[in-house]
Parts: structure tokens; C-alpha cells; sequence
């Protein structure tokens, strides 16, 4: 009888001590899949902040090359002012004298 008390005293404490084991190897297991969700997703902010600034500057780039096509000298006779004509974006444009 004692024998048998001692036997399931020892399998009861290794049950325990495999349970333990266990979820110790799944904690473990969750914070390493935590840490590389928590990677893959800084990973894939980082990469669609790249695109954001990358579009954001080539637009900024077209729109500078765009509204510089809109400068451009007039010609006038020698007794007037030298011009400068600027070209707005509705199409009007303004000629103010070329000090301003």
C-alpha cells in the first residue's frame, strides 16, 4: 500500500513537473511568435512609409517641373521695362516687372 501511495505521489509530480514543462515551451513558443509578428509588422510599416515618402516626393518633383515650365521671359522694345510673365494654374498670367 505504501509502495503504491509513493508510486502515485512520483507519477502525480511528474505529471506536474511535464505540465509546467509544457506550458513553459508554449510561453516561449507565443512570445517568439510575438516578437516576429511584432517584427514583420514594423518590417512592412517601415516599407509602406518608404512608398508614402517616395510618392509624395515624386509628385512634389512633377509639380515643380511643372509650374517651372511656366516661367519664361517677354520680350519687349527697348524702352519699356524687362518682364517676366508667370504662368498661373487656371491659365492666366500675370507680367510684373522682373525686380519683384
Amino acid at each position: 500500500m505504501e509502495q503504491l501511495k509513493q508510486f502515485l505521489g512520483d507519477l502525480s509530480a511528474r505529471t506536474v513537473s511535464v505540465r509546467h514543462q509544457r506550458r513553459l515551451t508554449f510561453a516561449s513558443e507565443v512570445e517568439e511568435l510575438e516578437y516576429e509578428e511584432a517584427l514583420a509588422i514594423s518590417l512592412v510599416c517601415f516599407l509602406l512609409s518608404m512608398v508614402a515618402f517616395s510618392s509624395v516626393y515624386s509628385m512634389c518633383k512633377a509639380r515643380r517641373a511643372r509650374e517651372g515650365m511656366g516661367y519664361r521671359e517677354v520680350q519687349r522694345p527697348e524702352n519699356s521695362f524687362e518682364m517676366m510673365s508667370l504662368g498661373g494654374r487656371d491659365g492666366v498670367s500675370m507680367v510684373l516687372p522682373q525686380g519683384y
